[in-house]
């Protein structure tokens, strides 16, 4: 829970600790499906933003992999999946990995984060928009997801909505 909460945080600094808190907590647990494949693939695809991070996402990818083949029901390692694809170019289609995640687990705030990301980035606003309030509905006190939802608002060109939701959301940093 506590790399759960650093990593929430997305500065460079709090992702770095957070992994080290998950390695402690893999160490301890070695025979838990759960670490491995929800939180470790994760902290994996976000650390590449970061210059600390690893310069490709082929640690996320093949942890989420790995996960998969542990229990194919892991929703967050189909999103890693996606995330990773996202990124790369490489891998299964980021689309259909975000909506085999969501199908699996409608309530993974990150999945619908992720997903809306992808949706932006393809200029679908309206369906960002609806995805990251999903994600919110989920996961009302994430920083990241307030300014996601503010950059989906100004990319719609609604601006009052924009500097409203803006003046919600304190230290958050990029996605």
């Amino acid at each position: 829970m506590r790399a759960r909460q650093f990593w929430n945080l997305r500065t460079g600094a709090d992702v770095q600790h957070a992994v080290g808190l998950f390695q402690k907590a893999t160490e301890k647990i070695r025979n838990s499906l759960r670490p491995t494949p929800g939180l470790h693939p994760r902290m994996c695809a976000v650390r590449i933003r970061f210059p600390a991070g690893p310069r490709n996402e082929s640690q996320g990818g093949a942890a989420a992999r790995r996960a998969l083949e542990l229990d194919g029901r892991l929703a967050e390692a189909h999103a890693v999946l996606a995330q990773c694809a996202n990124r790369t170019g490489i891998g299964p289609q980021p689309r259909q990995e975000y909506q085999e995640a969501l199908r699996l687990n409608p309530n993974h705030a990150t999945s619908h984060h992720w997903y809306s990301l992808l949706l932006a980035n393809r200029e679908k606003f309206t369906e960002a928009l609806a995805e990251i309030r999903k994600a919110q509905n989920v996961d009302p006190l994430s920083p990241v997801i307030q300014l996601v939802i503010g950059g989906t608002l100004y990319d719609l060109g609604r601006y009052d909505e924009t500097l409203v939701e803006a003046d919600k959301r304190s230290n958050a940093t990029w996605p």
